[in-house]
């Protein structure tokens, strides 16, 4: 009959990890690596909208500005949300841009109408965390003014901005966030431009002064803020 050996008195027992720590140790980095990198942009926005958004809707100063090369760089978020039930497939080509704060950087967003009927409806744009906004500039979008797409249209728009080389040091991403408003026929401006100012508000954004509920009808703008940009 076998037993079971004794101990020896004295000897040490060196310490050791279980199969399972050694499984942990490994897969919980690059879980975390895996969160990281699909998790960063949704926690960015939602601490975006808290932190406040644009005071100004756009700084033409900063737009039209010389351009410098001043060797640092924002990463730019570009969200597009569709309100009001709006049947309209609104993307942006680059969901995210890396550009040279200084310079001007250029995006395009996608409209199609995915009904037979005219579809209209109202832009707004807001730029995130706020710090960001004071130094940017917007030189054309779509955004300056009320859009129209036929039955079945698509139609694509430039988007032209830059952030002021005095963008604060420490903002190393910004977000530039748009939303679509429906235009209805039996809704005065005054109250869309109520009804704008609420819903992007409660997201934690200000609507641009051409939105401003106070100014009564909006301004129809030009989709260049200044000349003629091809």
């Amino acid at each position: 009959m076998n037993s079971a050996p004794a101990s020896v008195p004295g000897a040490s027992h060196e310490p050791g990890l279980s199969l399972g720590w050694v499984v942990a140790l490994v897969l919980v980095p690059i879980g975390v690596m895996l969160f990281s990198l699909f998790a960063f942009r949704t926690i960015y926005q939602l601490w975006c909208r808290q932190t406040g958004t644009q005071l100004s809707a756009n700084s033409k100063a900063i737009a039209f500005a010389p351009s410098v090369h001043t060797g640092r760089f924002v990463k730019v978020y570009f969200e597009a949300s569709v309100l009001d039930q709006l049947p309209v497939s609104f993307t942006a080509k680059d969901p995210q841009q890396t550009v040279e704060i200084g310079q001007d950087g250029t995006n395009y967003y996608r409209f199609h109408n995915l009904t037979d009927r005219v579809v209209r409806m109202r832009p707004v744009h807001y730029v995130c965390p706020i710090n960001a906004s004071r130094q940017f500039g917007m030189k054309v979008c779509f955004c300056f003014k009320d859009q129209v797409l036929g039955p079945n249209e698509t139609r694509e728009y430039p988007v032209v901005y830059c952030f002021s080389p005095d963008l604060d040091q420490r903002i190393h991403t910004a977000s530039i966030c748009y939303s679509l408003f429906s235009l209805e026929l039996t809704e005065s401006d005054q109250e869309l431009n109520r009804r704008i100012a609420a819903t992007v508000g409660a997201r934690g954004g200000v609507v641009s002064p051409r939105h401003d509920p106070a100014l009564g009808a909006g301004v129809e703008g030009a989709s260049h803020m200044e000349g003629d940009v091809p």
